[in-house]
Formats: C-alpha cells, sequence, structure tokens
C-alpha cells in the first residue's frame, strides 16, 4: 500500500519560493505528505511518532529518501538528542510543530528546543495547493490531488 501512495506523491509539482529551507523544517501535521513530497531525496532527518499510524508514515518516508527517528516532542527526548547532533553536524532536520496527536495547530515546544540547543534557524515552511482535499481528521490534512502544484514559502526564525 505504500508504494501506492509513493507513487501518487511523485506526481505532484511543487515549487519552493526564494532559496531551499535550512535548519529544522517545521510544519504543521496536516501538510505532511506535500512536505515528504517536496523536500524528497535531499538528506533529511524527520521524527515521526511511534504510534501504529507512525508506521505507515516511516515506510512512505524511508521510501523517498528519509533518515526517519522514531519518537515525538513530549516523550522523544532520546530522539531529540540525536536531531540536536545532526543539526550541529549542519544537516537539517524536519518535524511536526503540532505533534502526533495535537491539538492541530498549536505547537509544541520540541522544535524550539531543537533551534536553543543547536542554534540552528527554524524555517516556518507554508504549502499553498492548486488542488487538494481535506480530510476530517484532526489535523484536518490536506491531500494535493494527483499533479497539482503546491507553493512551499518559508520564514527563517530562530527560538529566543
Amino acid at each position: 500500500m505504500h508504494w501506492i501512495v509513493t507513487l501518487w506523491l511523485k506526481t505532484l509539482r511543487f515549487k519552493i519560493k526564494d532559496r531551499e529551507p535550512d535548519g529544522i523544517l517545521a510544519l504543521w501535521h496536516k501538510d505532511m505528505p506535500a512536505a515528504l513530497t517536496t523536500f524528497a531525496h535531499q538528506d533529511i532527518t524527520i521524527m515521526i511518532s511511534s504510534s501504529k499510524d507512525g508506521n505507515f508514515a516511516t515506510k512512505v518516508a524511508e521510501s523517498l529518501g528519509y533518515t526517519v527517528k522514531r519518537g515525538s516532542s513530549s516523550r522523544g527526548y532520546e530522539t531529540l538528542r540525536t536531531l540536536v547532533r545532526a543539526l550541529r553536524k549542519g544537516e537539517s532536520v524536519g518535524m511536526a510543530l503540532d505533534g502526533p496527536k495535537g491539538p492541530p495547530m498549536v505547537a509544541k515546544p520540541g522544535c524550539s528546543w531543537l533551534s536553543k540547543q543547536s542554534k540552528r534557524p527554524i524555517a516556518y515552511l507554508n504549502f499553498e495547493y492548486s488542488a487538494s482535499v481535506t480530510l476530517r481528521t484532526w489535523d484536518s490534512m490536506r491531500i494535493p490531488l494527483p499533479f497539482s502544484k503546491i507553493l512551499v514559502s518559508f520564514k527563517h526564525e530562530y527560538a529566543s
């Protein structure tokens, strides 16, 4: 099943406004499908929940070239420390600001903590879709339709 999702994600067309973001790629959980496609095969380490739902997301992410660390910002201290080490080596990492369970679009402290510990910026990602559907899930996940275009913009900021 994950190979069907991987194939569908490869049909999407994206454009990154300005330049490539670096540091901590921070997104809302609802934009995870678009984010996975946009930054595929760019040597990025991402955090995915250790939950049963995270198993499927992990398979998809690994097939798109991501290094996956399992955990969460609320119960994944060791995972966060692994991400800090990657950031200090100059690598980029990615995570959902609102974690695996929400509440939706309310940032958990993990991303800010990563920025402070690593002294690397947070790239807050924003996605605009030419065509998508919104699911009735806790996060109102947006599913881009096949062959749709996605405009990605972002703002870099250091945690204070």
